[in-house]
């Protein structure tokens, strides 16, 4: 099943890849999306919500599953975050590295 949303980072929720559109899905997966960020200033209720526009990779397909995931803003790119980001699953955990 191709997925609708991709969540690099964070499991709260504040940064998240929605609106996810395939181009290819096989070993390899490409696809375009939006990375959405919540603001929680002056709380998360009341913060504002932004999205950046990211095109987003995945390939090395261990036990039916993506290990290796990347993502790269195409255009502005969030405060506190680089251009393009790497996440690897091993050890039981994923890890990530800046590109």
């Amino acid at each position: 099943m191709r997925p609708s949303v991709y969540n690099p980072i964070c499991n709260d929720g504040a940064g998240t890849v929605i609106r996810l559109h395939w181009s290819s899905w096989a070993a390899t997966a490409s696809g375009r999306g939006e990375f959405y960020t919540r603001r929680c200033t002056p709380d998360c209720s009341l913060g504002t919500i932004t999205l950046y526009p990211v095109d987003v990779s995945a390939w090395r397909v261990r036990d039916d599953h993506f290990t290796r995931f990347e993502y790269r803003f195409t255009n502005r790119v969030p405060a506190g975050y680089t251009r393009a980001w790497v996440l690897s699953f091993y050890g039981g955990r994923w890890h990530g590295r800046t590109v």
